[in-house]
């Protein structure tokens, strides 16, 4: 098989971009298993001895971190599938009917997700005490879910959109109903790019550090929270237990993606060869 100068500069490119992209994730969990002191040793030493003390450090020093990892978990989880539900739903209406100001409600929809969160926290923050929401899963879950839901509509549209409406017309002279089509026929053929769409809400609900900051303070706080209080520590950042939390912090996400890995893939093509 012969490769061509195109393709030889198109792998150097694609590994160039594979290094700088996985190194920081790399070396954060390279660091997580080396004695503190070594942490910013110049020139960084590769062959070492390795170490959990710094895990160890991070459950002596932050014990609620496990409750918090068990928090975000849940939150996350089921922000992804409510999040995922209505934006499917609501993805399907705006791809095959067509009404007044359909176009508009889209833009509108679109514009939602770029207003900045902290505009909205002052008022939000008088009615969630009012309704004795704070510190609960419930309102992390109801933000979140909020904040995702228009632009993950739109991505669900437009995954919806490549999926010929034909086979839908079809199923249905064949005596389907609209519902029957939706489950049976559009959902497993949209799948993929709806699965692309789960793992960026996945990464948006779990990473999320304002709301849970603002809104939560012990009973249903997330990990962002106690990796912000390590890196704000009076004392300065407490280098070990901070890259053992940013490291357990990113396993969740990477497994996550590498489980879904074949309908991402798939999705973050979908459309782009038509037959």
């Amino acid at each position: 098989m012969r490769f061509s100068l195109v393709d030889l500069c198109s792998y150097i490119i694609l590994i160039f971009l594979t290094t700088a992209f996985f190194f920081p994730i790399f070396w954060v969990a390279f660091d997580s298993f080396k004695p503190a002191y070594m942490i910013w040793e110049l020139p960084p030493k590769i062959l070492f001895e390795p170490t959990l003390d710094n895990y160890i450090l991070l459950l002596e020093s932050y014990p609620e971190f496990l409750s918090t990892l068990g928090n975000s978990a849940i939150i996350t989880s089921v922000t992804v599938l409510l999040t995922l539900s209505v934006a499917t739903v609501t993805g399907y209406a705006l791809s095959r009917f067509k009404f007044r100001f359909d176009a508009q409600f889209a833009f509108f929809t679109v514009i939602v997700r770029f207003v900045p969160p902290i505009i909205i926290i002052p008022s939000m923050y008088i009615i969630v005490r009012s309704f004795g929401l704070y510190d609960t899963h419930f309102i992390l879950i109801v933000f979140y879910t909020a904040f995702n839901v228009s632009l993950s509509t739109m991505m669900a549209k437009v995954f919806i959109d490549e999926v010929p409406i034909e086979l839908e017309e079809s199923a249905m002279v064949d005596g389907a109903t609209r519902y029957y089509t939706f489950f049976k026929v559009t959902l497993p053929v949209a799948a993929p790019g709806l699965a692309a769409t789960a793992v960026f809400i996945a990464i948006s609900a779990w990473n999320e550090y304002l709301f849970a900051s603002m809104f939560t303070s012990k009973f249903a706080k997330t990990v962002p929270m106690i990796v912000g209080e390590i890196t704000g520590s009076v004392v300065g950042p407490a280098w070990g237990p901070l890259t053992a939390a940013g490291t357990i912090l990113m396993m969740p996400v990477l497994i996550f993606s590498w489980a879904v890995q074949k309908y991402l893939i798939k999705g973050l093509t979908f459309g782009a060869v038509k037959g």
